[in-house]
């Protein structure tokens, strides 16, 4: 865990400077989540070594996805998991997109987890028919492919309760009971590049990630750009994890045409517009690059982009490492962080001595925040929206309520604030916080500057991970003002 479909060339440094997923990481969690510890050699030779579990600022989680422009990952410490006993799969086709969404919906509140839940539009089912037999329906509009996994007992249960929810909302629905039946259903899915790739067709796969309930809006307009560019593109096959909302639209064209290159750019950028216009964002798992910096100041603020900006240059401050990518072009819009990067330096040159980061006191200045106490429940999401003021004890009782829970909480909610649980956090707190946390609102020691870093989509790898920062921080970085959480329901 996790799982990428690259798996047979990608490289464990690899999944880390692109916090790589995959389609287990439903359950399992993104690179992110099996990281203990890594070693790294910084720009100017020094090698040092980040752990999850450090006191002070989370700069592990800032390294993690950070396409390599931050440091050199030399060896890393990953947390295993048993291999479940029993894993069995289902497949279910869909009249409509909106079907098998509220499918997806279904399943998730019951609070069963499948190991996976991807989805593959009618697109792709006519295109890889064309190439080969996958066996899927093909008058569906949408399928959805299901693993479930556990022991014997946990999976009889929740193949029994997501087949009950098939049978009621799907128009056909299939069993995979072994390991044979299993990758005949999945290989269409897995493959489906591979596949067209010896039809002599080239293909680019994107990667863009919406909230669950936006899934059928996307695939809309996914098809609809096809569409529009059908001169240069053969067809865009939209495949993806449906439980986390991250979506691969793949598009396939013809070498020899000479509308390719143009169309596959255009299309590719609308697809991005829409994604973003529908509140989420650019990158889920395969990160900016090159090919996405133009969307960088789409998607953030100059703000923002400052702060990463400064991020960069307390790591790399000469620009040595992959010098080109993530980061826009400097904007004269972008203001000045000197409090915010004196901060950041500072923790990292506690690594550099070997001295560690000294953890300050508990004081009003280290947990500051502006006094938010509002709540938002997003049940179709499966996230929340909380002000730093909250108690524990509050937002557990208004989750109960909703029949949801959040587990960065403590087992006995107490009369600490969120905003101070976050910012103080250590030990097996600090943990399940850096699990649970999607995202939160800041205002900067640089001319009270407002920022948000993160938001409520379950995968999202545009930019660095600056949220890290704000876990242990004690304030360094600034106010934390709102929190967003992910959330599960209650068993």
């Amino acid at each position: 865990s996790p799982d990428p479909v690259s798996q047979p060339l990608s490289t464990i440094g690899g999944n880390i400077i692109e916090n790589a997923g995959g389609p287990h990481a439903l359950k399992y969690g993104v690179t992110f989540n099996h990281i203990l510890a890594i070693e790294v050699v910084l720009a100017d030779g020094t090698v040092i070594t980040l752990n999850a579990n450090d006191e002070g600022p989370d700069l592990l989680g800032v390294l993690i996805g950070s396409e390599g422009t931050l440091g050199i990952v030399t060896e890393a410490t990953l947390r295993l998991r048993p291999v479940a006993p029993v894993t069995r799969s289902l497949m279910g086709g869909f009249a409509t997109a909106h079907d098998a969404a509220a499918t997806v919906a279904a399943i998730i509140e019951t609070g069963v987890v499948p190991a996976a839940l991807e989805w593959l539009d009618r697109a792709g089912i006519v295109a890889l028919e064309q190439f080969t037999s996958t066996g899927y329906p093909t008058t569906v509009d949408t399928i959805l492919l299901i693993d479930i996994d556990g022991t014997a007992e946990q999976v009889n249960h929740d193949m029994a309760v997501v087949e009950q929810i098939l049978r009621r909302m799907a128009t056909e629905v299939r069993h995979a009971d072994d390991d044979q039946a299993r990758a005949r259903l999945w290989y269409g899915r897995l493959h489906a590049p591979e596949l067209v790739l010896r039809s002599g067709q080239a293909f680019f796969i994107g990667d863009v990630t919406v909230p669950r309930q936006r899934i059928p809006e996307m695939q809309q307009a996914i098809q609809a750009a096809a569409e529009r560019h059908s001169d240069g593109l053969s067809f865009i096959i939209m495949a993806g994890h449906a439980g986390d909302g991250d979506l691969h639209p793949t598009s396939f064209f013809d070498r020899a045409n000479p509308n390719g290159a143009r169309a596959l750019e255009e299309a590719n950028n609308e697809i991005i517009d829409a994604a973003l216009s529908m509140g989420g964002t650019i990158s889920g798992e395969h990160g900016v690059g090159t090919e996405k910096r133009q969307f960088m100041t789409r998607r953030f603020t100059p703000v923002e982009i400052a702060v990463q900006r400064a991020i960069k240059r307390v790591f790399d401050p000469d620009g040595l490492l992959n010098p080109g990518v993530l980061l826009p072009d400097l904007s004269p819009d972008e203001p000045a962080v000197p409090a915010f990067e004196a901060a950041l330096r500072r923790a990292l040159d506690g690594y550099r001595t070997h001295t560690g980061l000294p953890t300050p006191s508990k004081t009003a200045e280290s947990t500051k925040s502006t006094g938010r106490r509002d709540m938002a429940i997003n049940s179709a999401n499966l996230s929340v929206i909380v002000g730093s003021e909250v108690t524990l004890a509050d937002l557990a009782c208004h989750l109960a309520d909703q029949g949801v829970q959040c587990a960065a909480l403590p087992a006995t909610p107490d009369g600490r604030t969120v905003g101070e649980l976050v910012a103080t956090a250590t030990g097996t707190e600090r943990i399940a916080v850096r699990n649970t946390l999607l995202g939160l609102d800041v205002v900067l020691p640089d001319n009270d500057a407002h920022a948000r870093f993160g938001g409520e989509n379950m995968k999202d790898v545009a930019g660095y991970d600056v949220k890290r920062l704000f876990t242990g921080s004690h304030g360094t970085f600034g106010a934390i003002t709102t929190l967003i959480f992910k959330l599960s329901v209650q068993a």
